[in-house]
């Protein structure tokens, strides 16, 4: 068994000998982008925006330092990284079938929907701005029609069913129930 793990442990540092130098080297990466605020954006001469700023991130973090390509079509900047002239592209790239057979996709930072926004010191508004008189409006015609529905149906009911034999008033609650 002794024998087996040395050979194992041989052979993983041998392998571990053949990773590519390109991943050790002082190189900076090269990103392609696009002008698409505020992912990517330009004030100046400078490249700004969330994915830019993220990038810069994730490469400090790997102890690299990245260079941005920015390009003026969108095309442009997918073949590049199809040709691999550069190291990848970071925009905001939508993840489609056919890009997926000839890239590969980190995992979607950004999702769209329905958002919903408020002021950082909030408007007053509370529970009572859904009393507004159109609201109240509505809800005396509802009211109104049950009170007249019910009036039908002591009307309708009275001489066939005894529990509506009442004079109205009196079968009111009754014909609700």
């Amino acid at each position: 068994m002794a024998y087996l793990k040395r050979i194992v442990l041989t052979f993983l540092t041998l392998l571990s000998l053949t990773v590519p130098a390109a991943a050790q080297s002082d190189d900076p990466l090269v990103f392609a982008t696009v002008h698409r605020p505020p992912f990517a954006d330009t004030e100046g001469d400078q490249i700004t925006g969330f994915s830019i700023d993220l990038m810069r991130a994730i490469a400090d973090q790997l102890g690299h330092e990245v260079v941005f390509e920015p390009n003026t079509r969108f095309g442009d900047m997918l073949s590049a990284v199809r040709s691999e002239r550069i190291d990848g592209a970071i925009a905001n790239i939508s993840i489609t079938a056919e890009r997926e057979r000839t890239m590969a996709f980190s995992q979607p930072i950004f999702g769209s929907g329905i958002k919903i926004m408020i002021p950082n010191e909030g408007s007053g508004a509370s529970i009572f701005a859904l009393f507004t008189w159109d609201i109240a409006l509505v809800v005396l015609r509802g009211l109104a029609l049950l009170f007249f529905g019910g009036l039908l149906m002591w009307f309708f009911e009275r001489r066939v069913q005894p529990y509506f034999g009442k004079p109205a008033r009196e079968a009111l609650f009754p014909s609700f129930w």
